[in-house]
């Protein structure tokens, strides 16, 4: 008896599993005749560094089971590469075990489903194809019984353009400030300071006081031989007279004027006869220091060995009047005020002639020729004149590595060097140098400069948050950062943000963005206008482009042979960019790319 059962049972289940079976094959079937694929939109783009995609299942009316569970498995399949996206699952009204979670309900009338995602693109997609990889099952009473069949793999679409990112590459096209630097002469003033006996202006050429170093034709002797040195010109002289701090502030202001008149007076003689045409100029001026010279004499109490130095500065450094200072000194510390009396106030009785002197501007064709054979040669001034003359960025990093090695402390070279570096894409050594360079300045014009091309760097790091948080601090300043913004949503994909904002609207940068939007009657009107000297391979390539999606033959094969002509890195570019698929076997678009 319980033989029988067994048999019997078996029998059923075979027979269950034959029904079974049957009926997906027939789902299978119907499904398969009845369903339709697509991409929307149908060419799929790259924006920024994502695709998205719309896929598209139209289910006809009848063509899904109602017991029926498909699973479409789209997947992106590039080389020998596949890339798994979200499974879709599609249904009819009555599973058995109950409802997928998560599927799409298809009734007897059919329906479109549209399903919309987007994927990180990858180099190697641009031949990428996106595929579906459906399997239709029918479930039985429990998971043993289910029955389930792969269809044939569906081809949504063909390859992935990426014109969007035409913007980007070794060069970007972002606004890149230089610092804002004026080649001026360098100034080298040279000092001769010349004494006088106290309370006396009648000036003494061979006035010395041996014990302080005071020797007037030792200055004099300087004089003459800062005559016979034709490497600086003079470009003015100053004479100013001083006082030591004793005695009365009238005295000592009358002395001042005295000094200084009677320096003039002798010098200007002098320097005629050592050939000085300049005491002939409007440059040529005298000037007195009405105050006495308190600040030489803490500077030289400073210096000191004075065992009560601590105190006479303490009396110095008060508020009380210059009178009072000196009469505390002379009371409390009378032993230290005599030695001063002696050796350092005889150094504040002075007439000091400043000689402004400067070295002749060298031309720029004679910077470059030095630069040539060895740039350390070079004065910092002539050195940052070299790397703004050089036009090739790979120039200016080898001009500005040298210059901040020289100068570590000058934010204009470390700026500059970032700056060359994001001339070629290189943003992790510029970052690097903007944040040494806003570490060495507090001013706001030139930190606005430094904010703009950390904002540049930061867009090529692809961390956009950044980058426009440095925008915003360049743009409360005053730099205008329509242009970057507007490239900076390019580079997010956001092309139709960025046709409202560009600010260059001759570029290229402003005809692919309306290409990118389809506005092409404005592409063209852009490409029309760009300056010839700015037809690079890429305007040329953006050209054929824009004919291949008005469908314009001689546009696509005149602007790729130039773009061929210019970098012939454009021809494998052009052999595998799916806006030129309809054109691949025109013997036109094959010539075009020789």
């Amino acid at each position: 008896m319980k033989l029988n059962t067994l048999r019997l049972m078996t029998l059923v289940l075979g027979v269950a599993i034959l029904v079974s079976c049957s009926r997906v094959k027939k789902a299978t079937s119907k499904y398969e005749q009845g369903t339709k694929y697509a991409t929307e939109p149908e060419m799929l783009e790259v924006r920024g560094d994502s695709v998205e995609y719309a896929l598209s299942i139209t289910v006809a009316e009848k063509a899904m089971d109602k017991k029926a569970t498909v699973m479409v498995n789209p997947s992106l399949d590039f080389g020998d590469k596949s890339t798994e996206l979200d499974q879709i699952v599609l249904e009819g009204t009555k599973p058995r075990r109950g409802k997928t979670p998560g599927a799409k309900e298809i009734t007897s009338e059919g329906a479109k489903i549209i399903v919309r995602n987007k994927f990180k693109f990858e180099e190697g997609m641009e031949k990428a194809q996106l595929v579906a990889k459906p399997k239709v099952m029918v479930k039985g009473y429990d998971e043993v019984q289910d029955q389930c069949i792969a269809c044939k793999k569906r081809v949504f679409s063909k390859g992935i353009s990426t014109t969007g990112l035409l913007l980007t590459g070794a060069n970007p096209a972002e606004d890149i400030l230089e610092s804002k630097f004026t080649y001026s002469p360098i100034r080298k003033d040279t000092k001769i300071e010349i004494y006088y006996l106290v309370n006396s202006s009648t000036f003494n050429p061979n006035f010395k006081v041996s014990k302080v170093g005071i020797d007037n034709q030792v200055q004099i002797k300087k004089l003459k031989e800062l005559a016979k040195d034709t490497s600086l010109s003079i470009k003015g002289i100053e004479i100013n007279g001083t006082a030591s701090p004793d005695g009365e502030l009238m005295t000592n202001e009358k002395l001042s004027q005295e000094r200084a008149k009677s320096t003039f007076k002798f010098f200007k003689k002098e320097l005629k006869k050592l050939g000085f045409d300049e005491v002939n100029d409007s440059a040529f001026s005298l000037n007195y220091s009405m105050t006495e010279d308190w600040e030489g004499w803490r500077k030289l109490v400073e210096a000191s060995s004075l065992s009560d130095k601590d105190a006479i500065l303490a009396i110095m450094n008060n508020r009380m009047d210059n009178s009072a200072k000196e009469m505390q000194i002379k009371r409390d510390h009378a032993k230290s005020y005599n030695m001063m009396k002696e050796e350092m106030l005889p150094l504040l009785r002075r007439a000091i002639i400043t000689f402004n002197r400067q070295e002749p501007l060298k031309t720029n064709d004679e910077i470059l020729a030095i630069g040539l054979k060895d740039m350390k040669a070079l004065e910092a001034s002539e050195l940052m004149q070299l790397g703004h003359l050089m036009s090739k960025p790979e120039d200016k990093i080898k001009v500005y590595s040298l210059y901040t090695a020289l100068y570590p402390n000058d934010w204009k070279g470390h700026n500059d060097l970032a700056m060359a570096y994001l001339k070629i894409g290189d943003s992790k050594k510029a970052l690097t140098s903007l944040n040494k360079a806003a570490s060495l300045t507090s001013d706001v014009e030139e930190k606005v400069l430094v904010n703009n091309n950390l904002g540049v760097a930061y867009a090529i790091e692809k961390d956009y948050a950044k980058s426009a948080e440095y925008y915003n601090n360049a743009a409360k300043a005053g730099v205008s950062q329509d242009q970057n913004m507007a490239l900076l949503k390019m580079r997010q994909g956001d092309f139709e943000g960025a046709v409202t904002s560009i600010k260059n609207k001759c570029s290229i940068n402003s005809a692919l963005a309306y290409t990118m939007t389809k506005d092409y009657n404005s592409a063209n009107n852009a490409m029309n206008c760009i300056k010839s000297e700015d037809k690079d391979a890429k305007y040329f390539y953006l050209g054929a482009v824009i004919g291949a999606r008005t469908d314009n033959l001689a546009n696509i094969t005149t602007n790729l042979t130039r773009a061929v002509q210019m970098n012939p890195e454009m021809r494998e570019r052009a052999k595998n960019d799916i806006e030129f698929s309809k054109y691949f076997d025109r013997v036109e678009f094959q010539n075009a790319i020789k």
